[in-house]
């Protein structure tokens, strides 16, 4: 039987994982080490990019903050229209895997007309960004043929590799342990892959679904969302899971459907408190969690992940939610991430560059 093209996306995760890691332990390593020389001597770094770009941003900003300095992930969009002042002084890595978001394009002059020094990250050596940035990384990873999924992955990894460089961590262990990461990312897929034929039932009635973590994990939330809408063209919201305590928890009763995200060591009890909470108010909650970091012997459903280090979670919890769009968006009798509106880039602000 014919693999769907996004399903074969999915799959090829772990060669793109390896690929990306020989290029920037290789080809890549003095691109890699000049980004870092330049955030280690910023007063500030801004972070940006759109969609999935915008999601791998933010494990990089937490990590940076960890190591003492100020970061912060602005969407591009409202960096270009309302927040450019933020860049003044500051160190901008603004993300696109194409290099040609209408977004970037329109900022990346203005923020050289400031004189402010742009780190480009793309995919694409041919794109604007690659081209016009003061300094570019490239990604290596392989291309998708449409949605964002080896290019996400692959694109979290580098940002993390950049925040290693900066911390002068960046070592053979990182090596080791991205070697590590593409063969659970390997061994994940085949034992997720079967499991989410079981699936369905969490599915069934549901009208949203609600994405909620903490920390670096919330981009796992993010880019779940833009899976679901975009892959499956089914309404999904993310939301941090504290702010979700604050209002947002009325919405639980037995029509609910969530997922929380408990990957996180310091905030993994009251997250999966969360979980409880939602199930105790008649909801429906699968929760994301590395194998051998919860007991599995408590009411609560889990899409479990491997085990790895911290820094990395964020790069394997996202599997069960591609896998999970994927098999709904089949469910659903909905072409798996075929684009019915717009086209893979968003070239215009006013008008979408629509699908012929």
């Amino acid at each position: 039987m014919k693999t769907h093209r996004l399903l074969e996306d999915i799959l090829h995760q772990p060669e793109s994982l390896r690929r990306m890691a020989d290029y920037q332990f290789g080809e890549g390593r003095a691109a890699l080490n000049r980004a870092a020389d330049l955030l280690r001597g910023a007063p500030r770094v801004i972070l940006s990019g759109m969609g999935s770009s915008l999601c791998a941003c933010i494990p990089l900003e937490h990590y940076l903050g960890s190591h003492g300095i100020q970061a912060t992930t602005i969407d591009t969009g409202e960096l270009l229209h309302f927040r450019q002042s933020a860049c003044h002084g500051a160190v901008t890595v603004l993300v696109s895997q194409s290099g040609d978001t209408i977004e970037t394009a329109k900022l990346l002059p203005l923020l050289k007309a400031q004189g402010a020094t742009v780190i480009g990250v793309t995919n694409k050596p041919e794109g604007r960004l690659a081209r016009e940035a003061d300094h570019t990384m490239l990604i290596g990873s392989q291309p998708d043929k449409g949605v964002a999924l080896q290019t996400y992955v692959c694109t979290l990894a580098t940002l993390l590799l950049l925040g290693a460089a900066v911390g002068n961590e960046l070592g053979e262990q990182w090596r080791r342990d991205l070697d590590d990461l593409a063969e659970a990312f390997s061994s994940a897929l085949e034992r997720i892959l079967p499991e989410s034929e079981e699936w369905r039932p969490f599915f069934e009635r549901a009208s949203l679904i609600y994405l909620l973590a903490r920390g670096p994990s919330f981009a796992s939330a993010l880019e779940a969302s833009i899976l679901f809408n975009e892959v499956t063209k089914f309404p999904a919201v993310a939301k941090t899971a504290g702010s979700f305590r604050h209002g947002h928890i009325e919405v639980a009763d037995p029509d609910f459907r969530g997922v929380v995200f408990a990957s996180q060591e310091c905030t993994r009890e009251i997250d999966l408190g969360l979980a409880r909470d939602l199930a105790s108010f008649g909801g429906q909650v699968r929760v994301v969690a590395p194998a051998g970091k919860v007991s599995g012997n408590d009411d609560l459903s889990y899409w479990l992940t491997p085990s790895t280090p911290a820094i990395l979670a964020p790069v394997l919890e996202i599997i069960p939610l591609q896998v999970a769009s994927y098999q709904l968006a089949c469910w659903r009798n909905v072409p798996p991430g075929e684009f019915r509106n717009v086209g893979p880039v968003i070239l215009t602000e006013d008008q979408f560059n629509r699908v012929r």
